[in-house]
């Protein structure tokens, strides 16, 4: 029976198939139009920040790999050469020390643990079973690639003092030490390298 009023079926019908075409969700955004969606992109409002990206020593993740800049672990080895003038004599000793360093921000921490080798005259009365240099937790911050500032240097026999160190950065995974201790009666020299673990 025609009532001579619009058609509700035919509208709801039109209604119904537009609706189902406009549901369709939008894939994830790329904000910064650097070719990374926001589900891969650590900073989806930069577009030098994505994975891939050249880093660079900025404190910013570029490539978002989870690390910022050189920060991470490292380990490798110290060569020191440590000498003094004992009994009137001139005594040398070289010693290869394990490293350990850690990086984090702009905080710099690492232990350089030497065993001189006792069969040497005078070493354990000089140097001791262990000789450490180490910097807990640095005072002076990690400028880009590099850090320099003061480390304690001390010995298994009790003697303790400061010596001055210098960390750089040849690229994000592999770091150079360098140290020098300058004392009246024992003078050091280090150089080294890190590998990121």
């Amino acid at each position: 029976m025609d009532s001579g009023g619009p058609d509700t079926q035919d509208t709801q019908d039109t209604q119904d198939t537009q609706d189902t075409q406009d549901t369709q969700a939008p894939g994830p955004a790329d904000q910064d139009e650097d070719g990374h969606d926001e589900t891969v992109d650590c900073d989806d409002l930069d577009p030098s920040v994505h994975p891939g990206a050249e880093e660079t020593w900025n404190e910013v993740d570029d490539d978002c790999d989870g690390r910022i800049d050189g920060d991470g672990e490292y380990a490798g080895n110290h060569q020191v050469r440590a000498w003094a003038v004992y009994e009137a004599q001139e005594r040398e000793f070289i010693m290869d020390c394990a490293t350990t360093m850690a990086r984090g921000g702009a905080v710099v921490s690492f232990t350089v643990q030497c065993q001189p080798d006792l069969a040497q005259p005078y070493a354990d009365v000089l140097l001791g079973e262990i000789v450490t240099m180490e910097v807990k937790q640095s005072d002076a911050a990690i400028t880009g690639s590099s850090w320099s500032g003061r480390t304690v240097v001390r010995s298994s026999n009790g003697w303790e003092s400061w010596g001055e160190a210098q960390l750089s950065w040849s690229d994000m995974d592999h770091a150079s030490l360098s140290s020098a201790l300058d004392t009246y009666s024992l003078d050091m020299v280090g150089l080294g390298s890190l590998e990121l673990e």
